[in-house]
């Protein structure tokens, strides 16, 4: 009796082991095809880090063998068991986000300048200094922007299934752009109920917080009334993953028309600000759901003020 259930005993460890081990060999071929698979697109000689448990190699990828991920050190070539590897980072240049960002920048710069310095009145609204300023902020913008990123290098991840953080940093977001509709209406006493608008704004940002870009909108404010604008857009969100909240100030052109108390039936020149409180939520993928309420002043020529309330959606890259 007690040689049968000891045979029962060993007969049900070994199958447990067998059981464990062949999950283990399983993790450990799904993983090397993982890695096989992402390092496909690793150049020989391109900078990168490994994480494998508590080591952190930095240095030139020299190539994948079935079990040896191999790293040029300062030292000589290391090999890095493939089973140990936790996540691996690809270095790059950020020239291109540093052109797209020094651009927006630029140009929103120069919108918001050129602007101010296009109504001064002995310039009697100068297109032509508009558009020059924008023109030139803009195009140092790219360069600057252009030369800072190419000098400046971040880190990517290529391989992390377990979202390994030891040592390599996820890009930041590098732009956005988002379209959306709403209501706005004066806010003075006998005009018009409002109605609808619509507004576009690029944004380029400058880690998870700050975004800065130029924005474009018509607003309907009833009975005919309305006004074009185009400012440049600064904001302030709060930190998270899915649900933030964010603070944002405009300043630019406003062009109202069909004033009615006035009898003005065409555009006329006109600056003004912005500021306004909003929410944004993730959706799958890039996708962001974004609300805001803004109070609008507008000097120039017509002088009066109007409030917005504007929804849609944002995509980020």
């Amino acid at each position: 009796m007690r040689c049968a259930r000891a045979m029962m005993l060993a007969t049900g460890f070994l199958l447990i082991t067998s059981c464990v081990s062949a999950k283990t060999k399983a993790d450990t071929e799904l993983r090397h095809a993982m890695l096989t698979y992402a390092l496909e697109g690793v150049k020989d000689g391109a900078k990168i880090r490994v994480g494998a448990a508590s080591l952190l190699a930095e240095g030139r990828y020299r190539g994948f063998n079935a079990d040896r991920l191999q790293v040029e050190e300062k030292n000589g070539i290391r090999e890095v068991p493939s089973a140990s590897v936790d996540a691996v980072w690809r270095q790059h240049r950020k020239l291109w986000p540093g052109v797209f960002k020094g651009g927006i920048i630029g140009f929103s710069a120069g919108s918001a300048l050129g602007h101010l310095l296009a109504m001064w009145p002995e310039y009697e609204y100068a297109l032509d200094l508009l558009f020059g300023t924008i023109g030139v902020l803009g195009a140092s913008g790219v360069l600057i922007g252009g030369g800072v990123g190419a000098l400046v290098s971040d880190w990517e991840p290529v391989y992390d299934p377990l979202g390994a953080a030891g040592g390599g940093r996820r890009r930041d977001t590098t732009g956005s752009v988002i379209v959306q509709t709403g209501f706005g209406a004066r806010t003075e006493e006998d005009t018009p109920d409002g109605a609808l608008g619509v507004q576009a704004t690029l944004y380029a940002w400058g880690g998870e917080v700050f975004a800065i870009g130029p924005e474009i909108a018509y607003q309907a404010l009833g009975d005919g009334e309305g006004l074009f604008r185009s400012t440049a857009q600064i904001r302030l969100s709060t930190k998270g993953r899915r649900f933030r909240v964010f603070v944002l100030c405009g300043a630019g052109g406003y062009f109202p028309h069909r004033n009615n108390t006035t009898g003005l039936s065409g555009f006329v020149e006109g600056y003004g600000a912005n500021v306004g409180l909003g929410v944004s939520h993730e959706l799958a993928g890039p996708y962001r759901l974004s609300a805001d309420a803004r109070y609008h002043v507008i000097a120039g020529d017509l002088e009066y003020h109007h409030m917005s309330a504007m929804t849609g959606m944002a995509i980020r890259w």
